[in-house]
């Protein structure tokens, strides 16, 4: 296992616990082979499930607008949901303009940023 693997489950694990944040989105592994699938992550000990590798390829941003309407609606009344996204540098280009156009609460989100090492050419 990576060292990036072990730093973003060590960070989701300190975020839930803490209660920074009330879901971490990141990757884990496929029911398939050499795939990677969406984690939703709401409890620290199932942090060990985010994996960070050559097969992640999704844009996890996209993940965002699809949650409740109470992390990106300004007229809820609900608290909102916080929320961590394990986020590279061209996710967080998405981000930024998800925030812009007031799709999504930037004080709603915690980016656990990681470098973008690329994905497997198949």
């Amino acid at each position: 296992m990576n060292q990036l693997t072990l730093a973003i489950r060590e960070h989701a694990a300190r975020l839930l616990e803490e209660g920074t944040v009330d879901v971490v989105i990141g990757f884990k592994a496929g029911t398939l082979a050499l795939k990677t699938q969406p984690a939703f992550i709401t409890k620290a000990s199932a942090a060990d499930q985010l994996v960070h590798n050559g097969f992640c390829q999704n844009n996890l941003v996209s993940f965002l607008t699809r949650r409740s309407p109470r992390t990106y609606s300004p007229a809820s009344d609900q608290e909102a949901e916080r929320v961590g996204l394990v986020c590279r540098g061209c996710e967080s280009r998405a981000v930024r303009v998800l925030v812009s156009e007031n799709q999504v609460k930037r004080e709603n989100l915690y980016l656990i940023g990681v470098p973008c090492t690329g994905i497997v050419d198949w």
